[in-house]
């Protein structure tokens, strides 16, 4: 006969608690790619590896790609990052 294991619905509320807590202070806005601002020029915390070079990269592609207007690529990120600032405080429901 098998024999169900018990756990206590206390113990695996304070499971998910604890899984939750950790997950939050390890993720979160502007850890895969930038959201609101750069990433910082030293990203070693990062818990999804080195999202920075990955990053660095594409901008570089981005510049690449347009040549002389590469330029572009950076004011539009600029202005990217901006908006995202920007954007959650001018919507009022």
């Amino acid at each position: 006969r098998d024999m169900m294991l018990y756990t206590p619905p206390h113990c695996i509320l304070a499971l998910l608690l604890l899984v939750r807590a950790t997950l939050s202070a390890e993720y979160g806005v502007d850890v895969s790619f930038p959201v609101h601002y750069p990433f910082p020029e030293n990203d070693q915390g990062n818990p999804l590896g080195d999202r920075k070079k990955l990053y660095d990269e594409f901008m570089g592609g981005c510049r690449h790609h347009y040549g002389t207007k590469g330029y572009r690529c950076d004011e539009y990120e600029h202005d990217r990052l901006e908006m995202s600032r920007r954007q959650p405080q001018s919507m009022v429901v």
